[in-house]
């Protein structure tokens, strides 16, 4: 037995109520038992990863209600091959149809890339002290067999293959509550000198990697250019601002898929729902460029849309294929107001 005690803030907003910081808790928590088992040698914690489930409960009198509240958090203490993480989709997540957005499914990816590559010490703050250098996704493709639903809880796993003498390949899973996979995605990245925009070799951050997970998220899939389509109609314009910029000073790469899925009129989003969708990033777009986004329906009546983005200049910017399938075909992928899809906060 080992023990390993330490003070923790309890908060007083008012008369009657006390609250505690779910933050602070799962701070001092983990590492107390972090520190205890390692003095014991307690095996999951030799084998590098720790669960904690967090309860913090308190009751407000003044209502006359008792609200619990659950977090659970993983901690790896050691690189490992495959990165899990649980998500809620909140209401900020959805869009009218209650539906994950699929940009939020893009920031919901990049938040877990950026977490797995800093589990294996070459997150974005390493590798920028270490070769002035910052991570870059160039391509990614997903395949939806359902989107998330508001209020719903899915899992995301991430892994990467080796990598090639430029480009880091990851996969991506996403599984709801019952462990069933709900879509597959996999990604290009590349890593750049932040100061000169210049590609730079793998080899530049190179570490000790746990052993690669060589199994793929898709089968018979390419990861390839996207040639531009011949009937191409302007969308609209846009002037790249503030809100769309990243920790790179550029534009995020999920607001391109709020550019791509803003082509088109909310009647066409309840027709139709996303099936699958390739984009690749070609080019740098900074605040105050002014960008054009085109469309080309030719091939529509293949289920097939195609979606890009060019400078003032006639440089294009980004390019997506975007296979689209009919809502008739399955309703039951599209059911705004659905009671199952309502949280329960104990009034009608």
């Amino acid at each position: 037995m080992a023990l390993a005690p330490k003070e923790f803030t309890q908060h007083y907003p008012k008369p009657g109520w006390v609250e505690h910081d779910p933050e602070a808790i799962w701070s001092i928590q983990s590492g107390v038992a972090l520190e205890a088992g390692t003095s014991m040698h307690v095996e999951p914690i030799a084998k590098g990863w720790l669960d904690i489930q967090l309860q913090n409960k308190y009751t407000n009198f003044h209502g006359n209600k008792f609200i619990s509240n659950s977090y659970q958090k993983k901690y790896y203490m050691r690189p490992v091959s495959v990165f899990k993480k649980n998500y809620h989709v909140e209401l900020h997540d959805v869009d009218f149809t209650r539906k994950l957005k699929l940009s939020t499914l893009f920031n919901y990816l990049q938040e877990i890339s950026s977490l797995h590559v800093e589990n294996l010490g070459i997150g974005i703050e390493a590798i920028e002290k270490r070769c002035g250098a910052t991570w870059i996704l160039m391509r990614a493709k997903a395949e939806i067999e359902r989107h998330p639903s508001w209020n719903e809880d899915i899992t995301i796993e991430t892994w990467h293959q080796k990598p090639k003498k430029f480009e880091f390949e990851r996969d991506f899973i996403v599984r709801d509550a019952a462990g069933n996979v709900i879509i597959r995605m996999v990604s290009m990245w590349i890593i750049i000198d932040i100061k000169t925009r210049k590609l730079k070799k793998s080899e530049s951050i190179a570490v000790q990697h746990p052993q690669f997970f060589e199994e793929r998220a898709m089968t018979n899939f390419r990861l390839g250019k996207i040639k531009p389509f011949a009937h191409t109609k302007i969308a609209y314009k846009k002037t790249i601002s503030y809100s769309d910029t990243d920790i790179n000073g550029h534009i995020n790469n999920a607001k391109y898929i709020d550019f791509a899925t803003d082509c088109f009129p909310i009647e066409k989003h309840l027709q139709y729902y996303i099936k699958s969708m390739q984009i690749n990033y070609i080019r740098e777009a900074m605040p105050g460029d002014n960008i054009a986004i085109y469309t080309d329906i030719s091939d529509l009546n293949s289920n097939i849309v195609y979606i890009g983005g060019i400078e003032e200049s006639g440089a294009p910017i980004f390019n997506t294929i975007v296979e689209i399938v009919p809502v008739k075909d399955r309703p039951e992928l599209l059911q705004i107001g659905s009671s199952a899809q309502k949280p329960n906060w104990g009034w009608a």
